[in-house]
């Protein structure tokens, strides 16, 4: 499940793929789950630190997001201690 509050803002999941694009090798911090957006977003308010946040570096074939050390994950919402917003993205 994508995180949408409007037809027109993109955000969770589908956000980071955006800036992934845009921002192409500079990579994206984000909080990760396998479970689902709002389940990265709760863990990230559950810890209430950033020491959940891992750097997304590409996105591979098959979708799934991969960070610096070579994890991957299927869900990752790009954060700024708290979620963005594609305004702040500048996308």
């Amino acid at each position: 499940m994508t995180l949408q509050t409007s037809k027109n803002e993109i955000k969770g999941s589908d956000l980071t793929r955006a800036m992934l694009k845009k921002y192409e090798g500079g990579g994206v911090h984000c909080v990760i789950s396998d479970e689902s957006d709002e389940a990265a977003l709760n863990w990230c308010t559950y810890v209430n630190s950033p020491a959940g946040v891992t750097l997304i570096i590409k996105e591979d074939e098959n979708g799934i997001f991969v960070c610096k050390d070579g994890n991957k994950w299927e869900f990752a919402v790009p954060v700024d201690l708290i979620p963005l917003s594609q305004k702040k993205a500048n996308l």
